[in-house]
């Protein structure tokens, strides 16, 4: 492990100007115009959380995302980190790292699914969340990460349905055996 020399990069913050960032050419992550949506929405609702990891010369390491959606809300300034001494190969090596680690992590589906259930209760936007297509359209991910202990769970400690009339839910239908069926609620009450 390289010895630290260098202030940690996230303990100089700064802010400059998104036209001054240059984004790194050869990212090998790419954006789509729906994810970069989303990020925006993100930004909207709980401001800048996460500075822009850049070099010295403003060339972008990490948050190529968060500028882009910057760029679409036509914010000029953000906040930034600079990585101050850091080499080429460091510098490329980060932008590859910052992107994969993060997918490395796994999703405790039960916590999940119950975090979903109590702020869709408090009539929270989910697709803030980042999971609108498996929320709002049914897919396969809900199903994954709505166990039947979960859903017993969160219908015993809010005592009321999660799901509003004509809202589709996913659920485990446990006395079919159907894994992952939609479900139409009707009446307000759970299926």
């Amino acid at each position: 492990m390289k010895k630290q020399t260098n202030p940690w990069p996230a303990t100089q913050s700064q802010t400059r100007e998104v036209a001054d960032l240059v984004p790194y050419a050869r990212n090998a992550r790419k954006h789509s115009d729906e994810q970069v949506a989303k990020i925006a929405r993100s930004i909207r609702e709980f401001g800048w959380t996460n500075p822009v990891l850049v070099n010295e010369a403003g060339g972008i390491i990490a948050g190529h995302g968060r500028v882009l959606a910057a760029q679409s809300l036509g914010i000029r300034e953000v906040p930034v980190i600079v990585a101050v001494g850091w080499t080429d190969a460091q510098q490329r090596a980060y932008v590859i790292a910052d992107n994969k680690l993060a997918l490395e992590a796994g999703w405790d589906r039960e916590t999940l699914a119950l975090e979903f259930a109590e702020l869709a209760a408090l009539n929270f936007d989910l697709t803030l969340t980042g999971f609108d297509d498996a929320l709002t359209k049914g897919g396969d991910s809900v199903s994954r990460l709505q166990t039947p202990k979960a859903i017993e769970f969160t219908w015993a400690l809010i005592g009321v349905p999660v799901a509003h009339m004509g809202d589709l839910a996913m659920m485990i239908e446990k006395a079919q055996g159907i894994e992952g069926a939609i479900i139409e609620v009707a009446d307000g009450k759970r299926g």
